[in-house]
């Protein structure tokens, strides 16, 4: 975090230096408040007045620099927060694929939400107060000791008392967080299986046992919340009680100096006042440092996800295709786990034509495909991408060169065009012709600009089909992968989509099918066939 820090410290610099003056100011209050109880016991009426005027004076001056200091104080939370986050969002995006599979979906979520919040409020938060009550002691310390070295001493020691507690609760509230953390992730992935899963609970009568599993992660989440909160409070309430009694002890022996005559009763009440800015600031100290130990497991957190490896692009070669071309397999091996899904797999494929691969589940089809688009790069053998090996070239131009249509087309909650731009900038004339060749003129007409809703729920399974493969046209790759597209299609529409396929000119078309029937596989200029073994056999 010291990186997000010293980035953004000119706001908490700022910040500081108004905490600074602020405490300036309390320490001349409690000394003109002081003047003020003797000139009472004194009967010095225009001193009087003038003592209360700088009181005035001293109290709207500290609320002004204490007004500066929020709000710069809130500017840098802000920097930071949203400069993490976008180092968190981009990290996604730099990561080897096999490496953001590693985790569960709730895994991120609970990285950029809770984790986040609790970055915020247990952090962030409490360390921008960390200038406020370090002016605030230093310089109520130093006007103790003008007042009574004796008395300030008296004051260190009894002091140290509260100071200590947070020491005995901060490993226990460190093994909380974590707990918290863990159990904050487990409910965030029940709650997004709920949702995304909504349709396939209810028809299938499971919602009391789905109800069961969201109760039990629930409670174990508030609970895990309740330990955190109970032994936090815990901390604060001995470390005020300690304070308390420090405080009163303080103030018996300030009281004995007076009696004594080593002190007026004007100089208690400055001394009294100042001890609050002493006192004050150590409590809450305590609770700061109670909280950022707390915070330590989700900073460890944030720092291990942003110091992955990531994909080194700075050394891989741009694509450099021939006007001939072809992609090919040599003794392509590969299991995700000791098991191999694919063996000894060669084949070749040719530029602008038309494949099909067919075999039983589990036998390795779409595995080929994923390798092909480098998502997984442990593999043994070679796969060229023309003369270029396909682990040496750049990502970017490896998913500028295939687009893929998969069984369930990703569709955004935003309108037609944009989900077929995906947000690029192309020429008109371009989008309206894709547009016009798989068929979506209508589909624009009839939604304009209105978002099409969450998943694309407002058109059919074929019209996200035709989207994806818009998508495609309009970046004009030069190969499409269709893994299972027309898997949960309906036959109009299955065959809507084949017949665009085999419509696509010059473009080399793989499709990953569990359609085995003749009439369709005789359209293929060659058909592979994967057998349980996972090799090609035809």
């Amino acid at each position: 975090m010291q990186y997000y820090i010293y980035r953004h410290k000119l706001p908490l610099l700022i910040s500081s230096l108004c905490y600074l003056v602020s405490a300036g100011l309390e320490v001349l209050f409690a000394f003109y408040l002081g003047d003020m109880i003797d000139y009472i016991l004194k009967g010095q009426e225009a001193n009087l007045y003038w003592a209360s005027l700088q009181v005035v004076l001293a109290v709207v001056g500290t609320l002004l620099t204490l007004i500066i200091a929020t709000y710069t104080k809130r500017v840098f939370v802000e920097k930071v927060m949203t400069h993490v986050k976008k180092d968190i969002a981009a990290k996604l995006f730099r990561v080897p694929y096999a490496a953001f599979e590693a985790e569960d979906n709730a895994y991120y979520l609970n990285l950029l939400s809770n984790d986040m919040n609790l970055l915020d409020d247990e952090y962030l938060k409490y360390m921008t107060m960390i200038a406020m009550h370090a002016s605030q002691f230093i310089l109520a310390l130093g006007a103790l000791l003008s007042i009574n070295v004796f008395l300030t001493i008296c004051f260190a020691l009894l002091l140290l008392l509260p100071i200590s507690v947070p020491m005995l609760f901060s490993k226990r509230l460190q093994r909380n967080k974590e707990h918290l953390s863990e159990d904050n992730e487990a409910y965030t992935f029940c709650v997004k299986e709920m949702i995304e899963g909504y349709e396939c609970i209810r028809t299938n009568n499971i919602a009391a046992k789905f109800l069961n599993r969201f109760d039990r992660d629930t409670k174990q989440r508030e609970a895990s919340r309740r330990r955190s909160t109970a032994l936090e409070m815990n901390s604060f309430n001995t470390s005020g009680m300690l304070g308390a009694i420090s405080q009163c002890l303080c103030f018996l022996i300030g009281g004995l100096l007076v009696i004594r005559g080593e002190l007026t009763a004007g100089m208690l009440m400055t001394a009294v006042q100042l001890l609050n800015y002493v006192v004050n600031p150590i409590a809450s100290f305590s609770e700061i440092l109670t909280y950022m130990k707390g915070a330590k497991p989700i900073i460890d957190k944030v720092q291990t996800f942003l110091h992955q490896n990531e994909e080194r692009e700075d050394k891989q070669q741009s694509l450099d295709l021939a006007d001939e071309w072809n992609l090919s397999y040599q003794n392509v091996s590969f299991g995700y786990t000791e098991r191999p899904v694919i063996e000894n797999f060669s084949d070749t494929f040719s530029a602008g034509q038309k494949y099909a691969i067919i075999g039983t589940s589990g036998c390795g089809k779409s595995t080929v495909t994923r390798l092909l688009m480098q998502y997984y790069q442990d593999y043994q053998g070679t796969i060229q991408i023309g003369h270029q090996s396909a682990s040496r070239i750049r990502k970017q131009d490896i998913y500028d060169l295939i687009s893929v249509v998969h069984q369930n087309t990703f569709i955004f909650n935003d309108t037609i065009l944009n989900n077929i731009t995906m947000y690029r900038d192309y020429d008109e004339q371009l989008v309206q012709s894709v547009i016009d060749k798989v068929n979506l003129t209508e589909l624009m007409k009839a939604h304009g600009n209105e978002p099409i809703g969450d998943f694309g729920r407002s058109i059919s399974g074929g019209e996200k089909q035709r989207i994806a493969i818009a998508r495609a046209l309009l970046k004009q790759s030069r190969v499409i992968i269709f893994d299972e597209a027309c898997a949960s299609l309906d036959p109009n529409n299955a065959h809507m989509i084949n017949d665009l396929i085999f419509s696509l000119q010059d473009i080399l078309c793989i499709v990953v099918t569990h359609d085995w029937t003749p009439a369709f596989l005789e359209r293929f200029h060659r058909v592979i066939k994967m057998d349980q073994a996972c090799q090609s056999i035809a």
